[in-house]
């Protein structure tokens, strides 16, 4: 059991404090460089020493403060909060390491934060590389509305208590949010997502065991980009589908991972998927009927407009499965470069293909051998790139046949 903080005469004297222009106390710095722990007192801890009122502290001292100790914790004393001076809607990296700060800090505990005004937290810890944890327990996060890149570069965090139930539902905007954190287990399943808008990076590079988003509310997701890139574990999609999703370029490129509910994420107004799976080592270990290349590609609207390198380099897998591309729609479609180039698995329904008389289509199939499309379904098909501009260039997609 952690022995608790004393806060005493001691660690009093260590502080110097001044006081507002209400007579409350304001926290300017502490003096003890050489302790490894900085217990940042409230109100409950000043009142024996005759202070009173609300304790605050300037964003700008808090944020030196942090990165010049092991451990930080703002006391939670008698459920008591301590504030900052200036503004506090806007916290930009309050917590975070950047510019010449070589942080020390491995452990925060931030409960006697006061966030009741928050509505930007945007970098909040991003990179504290040596951080690995943090208690949010509590928090009153009520008004946020961008969270964007919080946890970006926490490569050590293995540990974030109270993320669970942080209300997330005003936030539009999580880009990059976990983006290079190196924490494992998220459960952030039960988040609110109503107003969400963007999950760029959101948790790009990243090795998670179980990402549970299957209640999570898409409806206004426009955007996906790079949303799982170079990411590894098991995730679960939202069931309710995408349906105002547009972009969802590299949103699985060079991830390994195992992809659940994607049968229910229906992606009826997605526009451009520049290289959604590419160069995935899909291994095939479940059913074809399970596959969610396959299972993406029912699940697309007929509003595709770029799919360059959407299936490239797609290997690993195994010679005797195949995807089925007779229900995609690329009626729409303007490139359609490299879109399945060097992807090794069968294509199918390419005599069904609906494609734009006028989209690009160079190197569609660039790679492929015969015996996964072979010429003469290829020829059968070649009335429907007939009239595709420069038809010379058109014709590479048969090149490698």
């Amino acid at each position: 059991m952690t022995k608790e903080f004393v806060f005493d005469r001691k660690e009093f004297n260590k502080w110097e404090i001044r006081k507002d222009k209400n007579n409350n106390p304001v926290l300017v710095d502490y003096k003890d460089k050489e302790n490894q722990t900085l217990y940042i007192p409230n109100e409950a801890d000043l009142a024996p020493f005759g202070y009173k009122g609300t304790v605050r502290i300037k964003q700008h001292d808090l944020h030196i403060l942090v990165n010049e100790y092991e451990k930080v914790i703002i006391s939670n004393k008698n459920n008591k909060k301590v504030g900052l001076t200036d503004s506090d809607t806007n916290i930009f990296g309050l917590f975070a390491a950047y510019g010449t700060l070589q942080p020390k800090v491995k452990e925060l505990d931030l409960r006697g934060f006061d966030t009741s005004n928050l509505v930007d937290i945007t970098h909040l810890f991003s990179h504290q590389y040596k951080l690995e944890k943090i208690n949010i327990d509590g928090w009153n996060t009520s008004n946020i509305a961008r969270i964007w890149s919080a946890f970006e570069g926490t490569k050590n965090l293995k540990e974030v208590k109270g993320l669970e139930s942080l209300n997330m539902s005003k936030v539009g905007y999580m880009d990059y949010l976990f983006k290079d954190s190196g924490i494992k287990d998220i459960d952030i399943s039960n988040w609110d997502t109503r107003s969400l808008v963007s999950a760029t990076k959101a948790f790009k590079n990243m090795n998670f065991k179980n990402l549970d988003l299957s209640n999570w509310n898409f409806s206004h997701v426009t955007d996906t980009t790079e949303m799982f890139k170079n990411s590894t574990g098991t995730i679960s999609l939202p069931k309710s589908g995408a349906n105002s999703l547009e972009v969802a370029d590299s949103m699985f490129e060079d991830s390994d991972l195992i992809i659940e509910n994607m049968d229910k994420f229906k992606m009826p107004k997605l526009r451009t998927a520049i290289s959604m799976f590419s160069d995935c080592p899909y291994h095939w270990e479940v059913a074809q009927v399970d596959n969610p290349m396959q299972l993406a590609i029912n699940n697309i609207g007929n509003n595709l407009e770029n799919t360059m390198n959407m299936f490239a380099g797609v290997w690993n897998t195994n010679e005797n499965h195949e995807l089925d591309i007779s229900k995609l729609n690329l009626s729409k479609a303007k490139n359609t470069n490299f879109m399945f180039a060097r992807a090794k698995f069968k294509i199918e329904g390419l005599k069904q293909l609906r494609i734009n008389n006028k989209c690009n289509t160079d190197y569609m199939f660039y790679g492929t051998k015969d015996e996964d499309i072979n010429t003469k379904r290829v020829k059968r098909a070649q009335n429907r790139f007939a009239k595709a501009r420069k038809l010379a260039r058109a014709q590479k997609l048969g090149r490698e046949l």
